[in-house]
């Protein structure tokens, strides 16, 4: 297990970079779509609401720093798939979505999570955690553990 604190979080300082962190995870989506199939429309909806989750995730506001909300980069990766999945921006692969935001955000930081990443969601560790988070069974706090707990790499 990687301990707390260890790995500080993302921070984005500029506007371009925040929008093309917002493009990425609507990029991400799209491929996902296209991979595993679903509903796959795009609305202008989305670009705002995705826009928002990636502002309040990786953009310091109201004068606080994203070091001074997010312990490390596992509960801001947590952080991220419980807005992306439970906010519901996009009308399919919410989910998805937000299992493989985490876990290329991970990966860019050379964290890979010791997991079933099966493709199908059943038999997917990371997917049926974000299920639980989804259904309340768990919250971002319990995920950012199970993220540390199931981390490879540095720490």
């Amino acid at each position: 297990m990687v301990s707390a604190g260890c790995i500080p979080p993302l921070s984005i300082e500029d506007e371009m970079t925040a929008e093309a962190m917002a493009q990425t995870v609507i990029d991400a989506r799209a491929q996902e779509m296209a991979t595993t199939g679903g509903f796959g429309l795009e609305r202008d909806a989305d670009k705002d609401g995705v826009a928002r989750i990636v502002a309040t995730t990786f953009c310091g506001y109201f004068g606080m720093e994203v070091s001074d909300r997010f312990e490390d980069l596992f509960e801001q990766c947590a952080y991220l798939a419980e807005h992306i999945a439970r906010d519901h921006v996009f009308l399919d692969g919410n989910k998805r979505t937000a299992v493989r935001m985490s876990l290329s955000i991970l990966a860019m930081r050379g964290i890979v999570l010791d997991v079933d990443d099966s493709p199908d969601p059943s038999g997917n560790e990371v997917y049926q955690w974000v299920q639980a988070l989804v259904e309340r069974k768990i919250d971002s706090s319990d995920l950012a553990f199970l993220f540390r707990w199931k981390a490879v790499g540095k720490g």
